[in-house]
């Protein structure tokens, strides 16, 4: 039986702690059956620690998701306030994590 597919989306900001998304997601990408997608709030560059992490997806583009992906750092909670992030979390991602911080989905 093949896997079913699992539709993986990493939600990054300016700030993060870069290893809490690498780390995550080169485990996640290797899932059998497994698509991994970057996004950011407004889409294009997010820099973080010295890094820029390039050509990431507007997260109000971003289809529906399996499993939504926040990476930890400084400003993870100010991230999850944000108006476009609580948007597509609402009804969006049927599952979500982020560095013991669970994401409800209201």
């Amino acid at each position: 039986m093949p896997p079913l597919p699992l539709c993986i989306v990493f939600a990054i900001y300016p700030g993060m702690t870069q290893l809490d998304f690498t780390g995550p997601h080169q485990f996640l990408s290797r899932l059998p059956g497994a698509t991994t997608l970057v996004a950011s709030r407004d889409g294009g560059e997010v820099p973080s620690e010295g890094l820029t992490f390039a050509h990431t997806t507007r997260l109000a583009d971003v289809p529906d998701c399996d499993l939504l992906c926040v990476p930890g750092g400084g400003g993870a909670l100010r991230y999850l306030g944000l108006h476009g992030f609580t948007d597509y979390r609402r009804g969006r991602a049927t599952h979500g994590a982020t560095c013991g911080l669970p994401l409800g989905v209201a």
